[in-house]
């Protein structure tokens, strides 16, 4: 899966979340890991756990 797929099933979960009247930090969460997802240019495969917690 890369990046965009993966930022894509974020962007998909926000938009869930939103419809089911989740809680907005939650769901702004998610978006904004979709947002900064798509900016990253190194496979999260090839990332530790520390540089994915840092994004």
């Amino acid at each position: 899966m890369t990046n965009k797929e993966i930022a894509r099933n974020f962007n998909e979960l926000a938009r869930i979340m939103e419809l089911h009247d989740e809680n907005p930090f939650k769901i702004r969460s998610y978006a904004n890991a979709y947002l900064q997802l798509r900016k990253v240019g190194t496979p999260l495969v090839d990332m530790s756990d520390a540089e994915i917690s840092g994004i």
